[in-house]
């Protein structure tokens, strides 16, 4: 019965130790070294690239919001570009852990979409809505094949 208590002490000691880094970590680390974690792990994931102006903060809640300042996005084969003046976006961290995605806010700035001229299909960047419309089409259907 002694063993079993201090197998139990020794558990939990080492699950509040695991815990107390884990939680002094994400409050210790800069906004600078959190956000870069944050977009390369999201540039590797979505095959882009991403930049941004390096005052980006993130506030440590449980509804952390993210906030950047001149980002773009232009995936590895220059096919398309997204710039966004700012980006403010907040999740639920609560509803993240448990493996729910959940955005109570997304502001955008101003935003320009770009793509690449297409020499198959003929197409370019022009002001119509209805052009534009059916560039995106044609490159969202290229780009499952």
């Amino acid at each position: 019965m002694k063993n079993v208590k201090r197998v139990t002490v020794v558990l939990l000691l080492f699950v509040a130790t695991l815990l107390t880094a884990l939680a002094g970590t994400y409050l210790l680390v800069g906004n600078e070294a959190l956000v870069a974690f944050l977009t390369k792990k999201l540039a590797g994931a979505s095959n882009t690239e991403i930049t941004y102006r390096q005052d980006a903060t993130i506030t440590r809640t449980l509804a952390p919001t993210l906030k950047i300042n001149e980002l773009l996005i232009q995936d590895n084969n220059k096919k398309f570009q997204v710039s966004i003046s700012s980006l403010q976006l907040q999740l639920s961290l609560p509803k993240l852990l448990s493996g729910k995605l959940d955005v109570p806010l997304l502001d955008l700035g101003d935003t320009m979409v770009k793509f690449k001229a297409d020499q198959v299909h003929g197409y370019r960047n022009r002001s119509t809505k209805a052009t534009v419309f059916h560039n995106i089409i044609c490159y969202l259907s290229d780009s499952g094949s």
